[in-house]
Formats: C-alpha cells, structure tokens, sequence
C-alpha cells in the first residue's frame, strides 16, 4: 500500500528471492496472508496469482481500475494480487 512513505511495494523479484530462501530452508510449506501488518488475522493463499491494474485512491488506499475488456488488463497490468 502507499500510504506509509517508509514502507515500498515489494515487486515480484524480491518476493521470490524471500520465498526462494524460505523454501531452501523450512521446505515448501503453505502459503498465508495477514489481513493487515498488525497481525489481526490470516488467511490462507488460496488462487493463483492474477495481474490487475488498480490504482491508489486519496486516501492512499489501492482500488481495483475495472477494465472495459479483459484484454485490457492483459496489456497494461500494474500490480499483481495473490489471492
């Protein structure tokens, strides 16, 4: 989320550096998600992952840009959720 300027969106790249890493360590365990970074619940990653483009609203919270074809969001994705 963009709200916190300290805080950067992770990208892909270092996502799968990070799970690499857990992989090579713990083995391949199941995936989950945290609701929010307090902690205040989890879900387990259930989909695979899906291009979108969404965009941030003036709250500084994401929203889902909804596409007028779904080739469109093939072409020019800007974020990608994982569940």
């Amino acid at each position: 989320m963009a709200t916190e300027s300290s805080i950067k969106t992770m990208k892909i790249d270092r996502l799968i550096v990070e799970l690499r890493l857990i992989r090579k360590i713990y083995g391949n365990l199941p995936c989950a998600y945290s609701i929010d970074d307090e902690g205040n619940d989890y879900h387990e990653v259930l989909f695979s992952p899906t291009q979108m483009k969404m965009e941030v609203d003036r709250f500084g919270n994401l929203e889902l840009v909804l596409p007028e074809s779904e080739d469109e969001i093939e072409k020019n994705p800007n974020y990608v959720c994982i569940n």
